[in-house]
């Protein structure tokens, strides 16, 4: 694993003001964030960021999304790859996840889970 690299004191702030004039300098309102998420991955994985997926948009899911597929494709390898768990036991709230994944899977998208199992 790379070594962070940290911006000296006075180059990390003036890269938090420059984000924070990113939104009127392109009036774009969704650089509103910029600020946050460098506050969290840092200067060097932001500027990789913007060099991978710079002018695309993107919406990150709330944790609760993420918990709920995590659970849903836990019960779909279970159910379906391993053929250890039922599908009466699965939560109802998790269903149209599961049945998303389960089409997903029928498509030929997520063959890579077969690796997983061994089979």
């Amino acid at each position: 694993m790379g070594r962070k690299r940290k911006l000296p004191v006075r180059e990390d702030l003036d890269f938090a003001f420059l984000l924070e004039l990113m939104p009127p300098l392109h009036n774009v309102s969704e650089y509103h964030w910029l600020p946050e998420l460098f506050s969290i991955i840092g200067h060097e994985k932001l500027l990789t960021l913007c060099k991978y997926a710079g002018g695309e948009t993107i919406r990150i899911p709330t944790m609760k999304e993420l918990s709920d597929s995590i659970e849903a494709l836990q019960w779909f390898y279970n159910i379906r790859i391993k053929q250890s768990r039922d599908i009466d036991k699965m939560p109802e709230h998790l269903r149209y996840l599961y049945d998303t994944i389960e089409k997903v899977y029928d498509d030929g998208c997520l063959k890579s889970l077969e690796k997983l199992s061994g089979e």
